[in-house]
């Protein structure tokens, strides 16, 4: 069970066949995926950032709307099967840094997947109230701020 960190959140998973790919290619290399940098820090109307909005979202329990965590472990046998898919090539090239940008690249992929499906199909409806507001029933989606700034970043540590 690996121990993956996005932002302040932790996610529980099996990366162990990706953990076992990974090994030996070197230690610092990293893939963060969520809102980032300066996608985070616009704001809504009220003053709220995406950061902020998509924190509430994330973790209400109330209506399970995880939009990146649940994507993240519902589909890590996806994300497995996007890299292995241009690994050997990667690796004969010598280039780590690629592995991990497409990591990030198929995780942002997922996530883009949870909101067109409503998660998966998971996601508990809108109100009507709310659905009303927006003039449509589309769960998370509202003007597509959110949506449009889950971002990848892949790079070195230290």
């Amino acid at each position: 069970m690996s121990h993956e960190t996005i932002g302040d959140s932790y996610i529980d998973a099996d990366f162990s066949v990706l953990d076992k790919m990974l090994a030996g290619l070197g230690k610092g290399h990293f893939v963060d995926v969520g809102i980032l940098g300066e996608k985070g820090s616009k704001t809504e109307e009220g003053g709220a950032t995406v950061a902020m909005i998509g924190a509430v979202h994330e973790f209400d329990m109330k209506h399970r709307r995880s939009f990146i965590r649940m994507p993240l472990q519902t589909r890590q046998s996806q994300i497995q099967k996007d890299v292995e898919g241009r690994f050997a090539g990667h690796l004969e090239r010598g280039d780590v840094a690629a592995i991990f940008t497409d990591i990030g690249i198929s995780a942002e992929a997922q996530i883009q997947d949870a909101f067109n499906t409503g998660g998966f199909g998971t996601w508990t409806d809108i109100s009507q109230e709310t659905k009303d507001r927006k003039g449509s029933d589309e769960i998370l989606i509202d003007k597509a701020i959110l949506r449009k700034s889950i971002t990848s970043k892949a790079g070195i540590a230290g």
